[in-house]
Protein backbone atom coordinates (compact mmCIF):
# COMPACT_ATOMS: atom_id res chain seq x y z
CA UNK A 1 0.00 0.00 0.00
CA UNK A 2 1.18 3.29 -0.91
CA UNK A 3 1.88 6.18 1.43
CA UNK A 4 -0.64 9.37 0.16
CA UNK A 5 1.43 11.19 1.67
CA UNK A 6 5.56 10.29 1.20
CA UNK A 7 5.34 7.85 -0.96
CA UNK A 8 6.82 4.70 1.07
CA UNK A 9 5.72 1.44 -0.22
CA UNK A 10 4.02 -0.04 2.65
CA UNK A 11 2.93 -3.40 3.62
CA UNK A 12 -0.50 -4.23 2.84
CA UNK A 13 -2.91 -3.72 6.03
CA UNK A 14 -0.89 -0.87 7.34
CA UNK A 15 -2.82 1.37 8.77
CA UNK A 16 0.28 4.14 9.24
CA UNK A 17 3.08 4.41 7.27
CA UNK A 18 6.03 3.31 8.74
CA UNK A 19 8.06 6.11 7.28
CA UNK A 20 5.81 9.22 8.20
CA UNK A 21 3.25 7.81 10.44
CA UNK A 22 0.74 9.17 8.21
CA UNK A 23 -2.23 7.53 8.08
CA UNK A 24 -2.37 5.18 4.95
CA UNK A 25 -6.46 5.67 4.33
CA UNK A 26 -6.42 9.45 4.55
CA UNK A 27 -5.84 11.12 1.38
CA UNK A 28 -2.88 14.09 2.18
CA UNK A 29 -3.38 17.76 0.82
CA UNK A 30 -0.25 19.59 1.50
CA UNK A 31 -0.97 22.56 3.44
CA UNK A 32 -0.02 26.34 2.02
CA UNK A 33 1.10 28.05 5.81
CA UNK A 34 4.23 29.61 6.76
CA UNK A 35 6.95 27.23 6.61
CA UNK A 36 7.70 25.22 9.67
CA UNK A 37 11.73 26.15 9.29
CA UNK A 38 11.70 29.35 10.86
CA UNK A 39 10.25 28.30 14.40
CA UNK A 40 13.71 25.93 14.84
CA UNK A 41 15.59 29.10 13.78
CA UNK A 42 13.40 31.57 15.92
CA UNK A 43 14.27 29.06 18.96
CA UNK A 44 17.82 29.46 18.07
CA UNK A 45 17.41 33.11 17.91
CA UNK A 46 15.70 33.41 21.52
CA UNK A 47 18.01 31.60 22.69
CA UNK A 48 20.90 33.03 21.95
CA UNK A 49 19.56 36.31 22.75
CA UNK A 50 18.52 35.19 26.51
CA UNK A 51 22.39 34.07 26.67
CA UNK A 52 23.97 37.38 25.72
CA UNK A 53 20.62 39.32 28.09
CA UNK A 54 22.08 37.16 30.82
CA UNK A 55 25.83 38.31 30.11
CA UNK A 56 24.72 41.86 29.53
CA UNK A 57 22.77 41.21 33.15
CA UNK A 58 19.55 41.74 31.92
CA UNK A 59 17.91 39.28 33.86
CA UNK A 60 14.07 39.68 33.31
CA UNK A 61 15.51 40.05 29.30
CA UNK A 62 17.10 36.99 29.56
CA UNK A 63 14.38 34.84 31.62
CA UNK A 64 11.79 36.09 29.22
CA UNK A 65 13.41 34.88 26.37
CA UNK A 66 14.93 31.90 27.66
CA UNK A 67 11.09 31.05 27.82
CA UNK A 68 9.40 31.73 24.82
CA UNK A 69 12.94 30.21 23.13
CA UNK A 70 12.02 27.00 25.01
CA UNK A 71 8.21 26.80 23.96
CA UNK A 72 9.33 27.36 20.60
CA UNK A 73 12.16 25.11 20.73
CA UNK A 74 9.58 22.12 21.78
CA UNK A 75 7.05 22.85 19.12
CA UNK A 76 9.69 22.78 16.64
CA UNK A 77 10.87 18.71 17.95
CA UNK A 78 7.50 17.93 16.86
CA UNK A 79 7.36 19.54 13.37
CA UNK A 80 9.60 17.53 12.74
CA UNK A 81 7.08 14.66 11.97
CA UNK A 82 5.39 16.50 9.82
CA UNK A 83 7.87 17.99 7.19
CA UNK A 84 9.02 16.43 4.29
CA UNK A 85 12.62 14.67 4.77
CA UNK A 86 14.61 16.77 3.48
CA UNK A 87 14.37 19.57 6.56
CA UNK A 88 14.30 16.67 9.53
CA UNK A 89 17.79 16.54 10.46
CA UNK A 90 18.17 19.99 10.24
CA UNK A 91 15.33 21.54 11.80
CA UNK A 92 15.69 18.82 14.97
CA UNK A 93 19.20 20.12 15.45
CA UNK A 94 18.43 23.71 15.36
CA UNK A 95 15.17 22.98 17.37
CA UNK A 96 17.79 21.34 20.45
CA UNK A 97 20.39 23.97 19.41
CA UNK A 98 17.71 26.36 20.83
CA UNK A 99 16.10 24.71 23.52
CA UNK A 100 19.68 24.49 24.66
CA UNK A 101 20.30 27.66 24.27
CA UNK A 102 16.79 28.87 25.96
CA UNK A 103 17.36 26.58 28.88
CA UNK A 104 20.65 28.34 29.83
CA UNK A 105 19.68 31.42 29.49
CA UNK A 106 16.42 31.31 31.26
CA UNK A 107 18.62 29.33 33.90
CA UNK A 108 21.06 31.98 34.32
CA UNK A 109 18.25 34.60 34.57
CA UNK A 110 17.23 33.49 37.36
CA UNK A 111 20.19 33.40 38.92
CA UNK A 112 20.67 37.19 38.54
CA UNK A 113 17.61 37.60 40.45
Amino acid sequence: MRCPKCGFNNPDGTLFCEECDWRTDQPYKREVSVSRIYFPILAMVLGIIAVVMWYLDIAYGAIVCGAIGMVFGGYSTTFVRITDQSNRTMMLVLAMIGILASVVGFMMGITLL
